[in-house]
């Protein structure tokens, strides 16, 4: 007993520092295009570690697996794995397509020693009590953030730091709920401060779908308690979370004061149209982009994870055949990795053949829902709030970026997985396999989740030496050393397009334009294809005496931004330069009926610098926006590196707010 204990501890303490490398910082950054390796790194080698045990040890908590367990659960997951893997024979992205197998691998390895350690005496409470305590973590630094804004003003950026938390909170909400009213004593009153806690950070993140899964789950839950005669007992505990739910975000008010605007951040974000548009504008986008995938390749999909190497190509077939449509104006600086929507991306990456898994899954969840429903009343709530939160990360998949593309929420929800499937897939009447072939295939399962982990640690080792040479190369002095290792860096991952863009952007500093032509196109290939990468490339080209190249190269932004008003006003300014004035009349004609006042403004830049645009944006508010109220700003300041490039008087003396 003693060493299953430790081997469950120290499980647990794996599964919470690798939650925490979030918080970690590791020297400078290390960005790697498309996926994120913080926490897929570490899980990796947790995982590693927890797979070695079992098939060393092959402990006697693994039970075998009940027939609805294995059709509905590891079968379509298996599956899924596989088809994943597939895809990497048609996918352009073959290496995105393995990765994708890979973590759900490690997802079903998950699952099953999670669904494992719930068989022991304390296992529910212990996994329970690891993720609260990670989450609990997490929520600290948003409240403090929360604070900080109000108190010191600055960016906003509560949203992009603590939003994708909100996903795990609601999912594992229920459970929570059901599991704090059930506590006596100080443990009780322990577990109504972690509620509010949790419930701060998604009040402090401002997220709006966050906010109303939150309330929802917490309403079926208290509905559930309130409603069924044998659970009467909890209403009154029930009723003090709901108080102290409601109570919490009060003494953050007060920090109110120190802020410019009365009213709380949430309503303030609750009640911003133009974020909601453009929110809403977004996903409409990112949907008209997923249909031309799907339409384009319907059967078997353009291959797992390769969303976010392909947008730029299927954005511009839907760009094509709706060039008005406004949605076409968001995203220009920024690179959209994901579908915002887990079941059209899906769909899009793996075609009907996913899709067709993904709801074979989808049948084994609802099951376990019928199940739940028919239990009520006379077993325990957990199976009930297991489903609920389930259904919360289902509804939260349908609009969010994350869900199984970051893999602790998946880790989260898996667990989650495992509680329902512990308590609605294993009834008295379920035939389990055999003992025997039970142990036979945990020594496989525990072999193939090892040999996952060891690739995809190898995978991000590779991605991430090659990130790290790319960013020593920035601060590499002498030129031809950084040369070598933006060199090796690119050479060894095809996939990584800061390599080529930073090795780029350094050859431009040097006044090697035509040079760095070649590297900041093939980074704009790969997937980097921001309308500000655009222009740097552009300029380039002018800088290389090729005009004409250059003025192709925002033709070819515009078929990927026909709503940018900085790319019409540019290509028009190209235009210009290269005798083209009629055509370039029309292009800024269609700038000007998108947003009079910006078009005029990129105009006055592009053709006489910053200080007469900021002049005429003084003297003429009306027809003239201010430099710096221009969209993409990264955009206004590549303009002005061209400009001080070719016109250096310019550079004594700029002004991007008020004329002198």
């Amino acid at each position: 007993m003693p060493n299953k204990i430790n081997s469950i501890t120290l499980f647990c303490a794996g599964w919470f520092l690798t939650m925490m490398s979030l918080l970690v910082g590791f020297g400078r950054p290390l960005p790697t295009f498309i996926h994120m390796w913080q926490v897929e790194l570490w899980a990796s080698v947790f995982l590693a570690a927890a797979c070695i045990y079992v098939f060393v040890r092959r402990p006697q908590c693994f039970k075998p697996f009940t027939r609805d367990e294995f059709l509905f659960i590891i079968a379509p997951i298996a599956l899924f794995v596989c088809w994943s893997a597939l895809s990497a024979l048609w996918a352009d992205s073959w290496k995105s397509a393995i990765h994708h197998s890979l973590v759900w691998l490690l997802f079903f390895t998950f699952f099953l020693i999670v669904r494992a350690i719930l068989e022991t005496r304390n296992g529910f409470r212990d996994l329970g009590i690891t993720l609260l305590a990670a989450l609990v973590i997490f929520s600290i630094g948003a409240i403090a953030g929360y604070v900080s804004f109000l108190v010191f003003g600055g960016e906003n950026s509560l949203g992009i730091r603590h939003a994708k938390y909100g996903e795990q909170i609601n999912t594992i909400l229920p459970l929570l709920i059901v599991s704090v009213i059930r506590l006596k004593g100080r443990q009780f009153w322990i577990g109504v401060l972690s509620v509010a806690t949790v419930w701060l950070l998604i009040y402090c993140s401002l997220g709006r779908i966050n906010l109303l899964l939150f309330v929802i789950g917490f309403l079926a839950t208290s509905t559930l308690i309130f409603a069924l005669p044998r659970f009467h007992r909890y209403r009154m505990k029930i009723a003090f979370v709901a108080l102290a739910v409601i109570i919490a975000p009060i003494p953050l008010q007060l920090f109110s004061l120190f802020s410019a605007s009365s009213a709380p951040l949430v309503a303030q974000r609750l009640g911003d149209q133009e974020s909601l548009t453009s929110s809403n504008n977004f996903r409409k986008l990112m949907i008209g982009v997923s249909l031309e995938m799907i339409r384009s390749h319907p059967l078997a999909g353009l291959g797992a994870d390769n969303f976010g190497f392909e947008v730029n190509e299927y954005r511009k077939a839907y760009a094509q055949k709706h060039p008005d449509d406004p949605a076409l104006n968001e995203a220009e600086d920024t690179i959209p990795e994901r579908a915002h929507n887990e079941f059209l991306q899906i769909f899009a990456e793996l075609g009907i053949v996913g899709v067709g898994i993904a709801l074979w899954i989808v049948a084994g969840l609802g099951l376990m829902a019928v199940r739940a429903v028919q239990q009520l009343g006379h077993r325990s709530l957990f199976g009930p709030a297991a489903i609920i939160g389930i259904g919360l990360f289902c509804v939260s998949a349908l609009v969010s970026s994350f869900s199984f593309r970051l893999i602790q929420n998946g880790f989260v929800f898996f667990f989650v997985l495992a509680v329902a499937a512990k308590i609605l897939m294993r009834g008295d009447e379920q035939q389990p396999q055999s003992p025997s072939s039970s142990k036979i295939n945990i020594r496989a399962y525990s072999a193939v989740g090892l040999a996952a982990c060891l690739i995809l640690a190898a995978y991000w080792s590779i991605r991430l030496y090659s990130s790290y040479l790319s960013v020593e190369a920035n601060y590499t002095q002498d030129f031809d050393q950084a040369t070598s290792l933006y060199t090796l860096a690119a050479k060894l991952d095809d996939e990584n397009p800061d390599a080529r863009n930073n090795h780029g952007m350094r050859l431009f500093q040097e006044k090697r334009y035509s040079e760095a032509v070649p590297l900041l196109s093939e980074a704009i290939h790969i997937g980097r294809g921001r309308s500000v990468d655009f222009s740097f490339l552009s300029s380039a080209q002018i800088l290389s005496r090729d005009d004409i190249g250059a003025e192709i190269t925002m033709a070819d932004a515009l078929k990927l931004y026909p709503q940018s008003v900085f790319v019409l006003a540019r290509y028009a300014h190209l235009l210009e330069l290269n005798g083209r004035t009629t055509e370039s009349t029309k292009m800024l004609d269609r700038a000007k009926r998108l947003d009079r006042r910006e078009a005029n403004a990129w105009w006055a830049f592009l053709n006489e610098g910053s200080n007469a645009a900021a002049a005429k944006a003084l003297k003429n508010k009306d027809e003239f926006k201010p430099l710096m109220d221009l969209k993409p700003l990264s955009a206004v300041y590549a303009v002005r590196i061209e400009r001080e490039i070719r016109y250096p008087e310019e550079k004594l003396r700029v002004d991007f707010g008020q004329a002198k």
